[in-house]
């Protein structure tokens, strides 16, 4: 699951490497405690090694990733687009949740894409996982499922 959620923060529209590569980090940590208890040492000695990788030679990919999939918009508009997203995202995956988005667009108005990735490792099934060959077009095929989801239970609430 970590590496699915590396790629979607290469590809969230804003994300800054710098909070995509600390992120990614405390989920391989994370998934080394939950998954590998037995091996731990060894999991996270791996993870640190991936980590450290993707941070020094992953920054062309990233850049690619960004311009791939993100549209750019005036910044007077990024307030408005940034809601229609939001709301796009809970009318499909958790429409009774939709009452939220102002409250959340002003907590996370400095790290939008955060709140994008942590709604999406909320609503799992929102991601949709394709092969690496994969090549994103933006004219109306989009890496979100078709299938709305229960949400998994996350200590953030507030999503």
């Amino acid at each position: 699951m970590t590496s699915h959620i590396s790629n979607a923060m290469t590809v969230g529209c804003g994300m800054d490497k710098a909070i995509c590569e600390s992120t990614f980090g405390e989920c391989m940590n994370q998934k080394c405690k939950d998954d590998y208890s037995d091996n731990e040492k060894d999991c996270m000695q791996n993870a640190g090694m991936y980590t450290m990788g993707t941070t020094m030679m992953g920054g062309a990919a990233f850049t690619d990733s960004q311009k791939e999939a993100c549209d750019c918009v005036d910044d007077a508009d990024i307030p408005d687009r940034r809601k229609e997203e939001l709301l796009a995202f809970y009318k499909k995956w958790a429409p009774d949740q939709e009452h939220k988005a102002d409250t959340l667009l002003k907590k996370y108005s400095d790290n939008f894409p955060r709140l994008m990735i942590m709604l999406h490792q909320k609503y799992k099934h929102s991601v949709k996982v394709v092969d690496k060959d994969y090549k994103y077009k933006p004219e109306g095929d989009s890496l979100l499922t078709e299938e709305p989801n229960e949400p998994v239970e996350e200590e953030e609430q507030e999503l």
